[in-house]
């Protein structure tokens, strides 16, 4: 995370859920990851900057280091209209051939529920984006 209030207050939520395991890294990812942690990690949760060619350089140094078979999910992924990282991310899946992946939509579509949330900081917006979930197989 690069904005230091948000690091602040995010550190201060998880201690107060109990979420002793997750840690909060100030700066950088393309400069703060911690490389051998990663390919021991059991879950990878992405919420980045969705510039494409910021996108390009983490999954590229990143992405081939994810252990196989955890859960990876990408938020803000955006359809409407498409961003960076969308196109980035599905074109990774599709070259990598990762069949093993849903949109949040997809399953909020599955349920019936609408999908066009209103956005909880601005109740004039709804929400265009969501979570791409894939399994690293």
């Amino acid at each position: 995370e690069l904005d230091q209030l948000a690091v602040k207050e995010t550190r201060k939520n998880l201690k107060f859920a109990g979420f002793d395991r997750i840690k909060v890294i100030e700066g950088d990812v393309l400069e703060t990851m911690d490389l051998e942690k990663l390919k021991q990690c059991d879950f990878f949760f992405i919420d980045s900057d969705h510039d494409k060619t910021f996108v390009q350089k983490y999954v590229d140094k990143f992405f081939h280091l994810i252990p196989k078979g955890i859960l990876v999910a990408v938020h803000d992924v955006a359809f409407d209209p498409p961003n960076g990282e969308t196109e980035v991310i599905t074109d990774w899946l599709k070259k990598n051939n990762r069949q093993k992946y849903f949109y949040v939509r997809d399953l909020a579509n599955y349920f019936g529920v609408n999908d066009r949330t209103v956005n909880p900081l601005n109740g004039k917006s709804v929400e265009n984006s969501m979570t791409l979930w894939f399994r690293n197989d």
